[in-house]
């Protein structure tokens, strides 16, 4: 089984970026966490996944995800593409410090 669990530097919510991204070739499911460090989540920070196949053009999903709190998101579907990130896309009103982390698994296939 292929996984990837990356837990990544934390983040300025009050700024709109982005975490590095990671290769999901091979994968075929992700979800990703949002912690706050020191305080609450920002109510007005939004995370969004996003998707590319070049690394240089970076999309959101058909169906988008995003959290919106502190949590976990569902399993996201990443089999047809080749990298991920999460990018604040909705920034926080102050800086607010958040870490992210990023599991991926791809299933086992019948032969």
């Amino acid at each position: 089984m292929i996984t990837v669990h990356i837990e990544h530097e934390p983040i300025d919510l009050g700024a709109p970026v982005a975490t590095p991204a990671i290769s999901i070739e091979g994968i075929d499911a992700v979800s990703f966490q949002a912690e706050p460090i020191g305080g609450a989540f920002p109510g007005s920070c939004i995370l969004t996944a996003q998707v590319s196949n070049d690394g240089k053009h970076w999309y959101a999903l058909a169906t988008s995800v995003t959290l919106a709190a502190a949590g976990i998101t569902d399993e996201i579907n990443v089999t047809a593409y080749k990298w991920f990130r999460v990018c604040v896309t909705d920034t926080a009103a102050a800086t607010a410090y958040c870490v992210i982390t990023i599991h991926g698994e791809a299933f086992p296939r019948g032969t």
